[in-house]
């Protein structure tokens, strides 16, 4: 029996390969492996004409401290597009009170739409988006091996894996895959999307938490001048 358990002591693995690595040292070794650059902590390589970005992100430092540390690849999206995001129903928490905000979308297709959360700004955009079949493979192939997002920001395309305490950065099969499927995807993005906002619903909303500030100032001004003139100067 003891002779049992060493052996499966002796196959345990407690670490992983990158184990005491610093993020530039694994991000060196990954880019070695796809025969990328590897430049300022961030991974870069050329596929058709696009450029793809991988880099690794630790929530303890930067502009979202507190959220989990992650691995991300993304490219520019060539198109004006609304906000959008996908993601396995069974993915953590975080992602939909955080990254997610919108509006649960379906596309009308039962054994996607069982598999998958997703929000976006414009359900129309999200119609021809998301029901294009290309599109739908690849996100697909993108979350059912090895990632836990796909969602738009800041003019990018990008897919995310979160990093859990006992998680490793994604296979390099991992990777080449969901670059592939990213590639899929922006050879398939709609190019025609208008906004559907006019200037001015876009001043208001941008001026939207001054104006509330001034009528709540407006609102507490009348209480006191109220009060004031009813118990205090009468």
């Amino acid at each position: 029996m003891l002779e049992k358990l060493e052996n499966k002591l002796e196959k345990l693995e407690l670490f992983d390969e990158n184990f005491g690595l610093s993020i530039n040292q694994i991000l060196r070794k990954i880019a070695s492996q796809l025969g990328a650059d590897s430049d300022g902590g961030e991974i870069k390589i050329l596929k058709n004409g696009r450029d793809y970005r991988m880099f690794i992100y630790h929530g303890e430092r930067g502009y979202r401290v507190g959220a989990p540390p992650f691995f991300e690849i993304k490219t520019t999206i060539p198109y004006s597009h609304p906000f959008f995001g996908i993601s396995k129903l069974d993915s953590m928490d975080w992602i939909a009170e955080h990254i997610l905000c919108k509006t649960d979308f379906k596309i009308g297709d039962e054994e996607f739409d069982d598999k998958f959360k997703i929000r976006v700004a414009d359900n129309n955009w999200g119609n021809e988006f998301f029901t294009n079949s290309s599109i739908r493979q690849a996100l697909s192939g993108i979350l059912l091996h090895g990632l836990d997002l796909v969602r738009s920001e800041d003019g990018d395309l990008k897919a995310i894996k979160y990093l859990a305490v006992s998680d490793t950065c994604p296979s390099i099969e991992i990777i080449k895959n969901a670059i592939e499927q990213l590639d899929q995807i922006i050879s398939n993005f709609p190019e025609n999307y208008t906004r559907t906002k006019t200037p001015i619903q876009k001043t208001y909303n941008y001026w939207k938490p001054l104006v509330d500030l001034v009528i709540i100032f407006l609102i507490m001004g009348a209480i006191v001048y109220w009060y004031l003139t009813k118990y205090v100067l009468s």
